[in-house]
């Protein structure tokens, strides 16, 4: 085991992760190009030195220790990297989140461009993010957010829709996310699991967007599907039954086939 140590500045979108190999005493490398799909965390690193790159793929199991495992570059085909995690020759990994109050070494300050001062995880919170990067919700060191499920999105939309305003408003409200709702989830991907083309794409987007009422998010990548019945199951029989039933026992049915599907980037 290399006991090593990762210094996180999640001020910024995507974080800033600098970390030394087997120790506490040198800046190594760097992690790079993270990417959260709902339930797992992906990155890229590589020693600064040139000598070592790689993936990682990590996975909350606490809200201070997360599971997962790297790969070095030279064993995952381009092909295969929309598969990780399942893809041969991972090393595991245990990312344990250490003490707010540890004063940082000055190689991680300096590798993430604060040299000349103290910092540590909670002085942090009390700073803006740098001005070129966008902020972030959680601020911190190895402070991630705890896996997102499909209980926890269908709460956080309902109050979007229902949060404010009168009686009727509400009602409004409720009205206008159960059409959404059940458009996104008894047309648009029962339509992904037998056409998962551009056109069915296409339409899963625009409903994702009416559902969350934000007409910026970004295009979905097409589906890399792994498992092919499994992506059938989760979108032509787990996601109507959230729309008909959301409950926990579907929404716990739906983030399972969510996992066996192996898709990237989608739930």
């Amino acid at each position: 085991m290399r006991h090593s140590t990762m210094y996180i500045d999640a001020r910024t979108s995507p974080p800033r992760v600098v970390y030394c190999s087997g120790g506490d005493h040198e800046l190594t490398g760097v992690y790079e190009d993270w990417y959260f799909d709902g339930r797992q965390y992906y990155a890229k690193f590589r020693w600064l030195n040139g000598s070592f790159a790689g993936y990682l793929v990590l996975q909350v199991e606490r809200p201070d220790v997360m599971h997962g495992g790297w790969w070095y570059d030279r064993d995952v085909k381009e092909r295969d990297v929309s598969r990780l995690p399942f893809v041969a020759g991972m090393q595991p990994c245990c990312w344990v989140r250490s003490s707010d109050h540890k004063v940082w070494p000055d190689w991680a300050a300096a590798g993430l461009g604060m040299p000349g001062r103290e910092v540590t995880a909670d002085s942090l919170l009390a700073e803006p993010a740098p001005a070129t990067v966008p902020v972030t919700k959680t601020p911190g060191s190895v402070r991630v957010a705890i896996a997102d499920t499909a209980a926890l999105r269908y709460r956080d939309r309902l109050s979007l829709w229902t949060g404010h305003g009168g009686v009727r408003s509400r009602l409004a409200g409720a009205l206008g996310h159960r059409g959404w709702w059940l458009l996104h989830n008894l047309v648009a991907h029962p339509l992904l699991a037998l056409w998962p083309g551009r056109a069915a794409v296409a339409l899963h987007d625009w409903t994702s967007r009416g559902l969350n009422r934000d007409p910026s998010l970004a295009p979905s990548s097409p589906p890399q599907i792994g498992e092919r019945l499994w992506w059938v199951v989760h979108n032509l029989v787990a996601h109507p039954a959230i729309a008909v039933a959301p409950c926990a026992a579907t929404f716990r049915w739906h983030d399972a086939t969510a996992r066996r599907m192996r898709v990237r980037g989608w739930v």
